[in-house]
């Protein structure tokens, strides 16, 4: 059974993560995601399992991973 894929932000760990469309995106100039949560901006995204994600969003953001 495969989990299902989900994109989170690199900075935050947020899944509030789009990509702004231009005329010229993904041909001339890379996509650009943005992070409606932190306002990151950039060429990046993390693609991880759904499951993962609060666990990456602790470790990204310093929290205790402690159960």
């Amino acid at each position: 059974m495969t989990s299902k894929k989900i994109r989170v932000c690199p900075r935050c760990g947020s899944q509030r993560i789009h990509t702004a469309k231009s005329a010229v995106s993904g041909w001339l100039v890379p996509d650009t995601y943005y992070c409606d949560d932190c306002k990151y901006s950039g060429p990046v995204y993390v693609e991880i399992e759904a499951d993962d994600a609060e666990q990456l969003r602790k470790v990204i953001n310093g929290e205790s991973s402690e159960d």
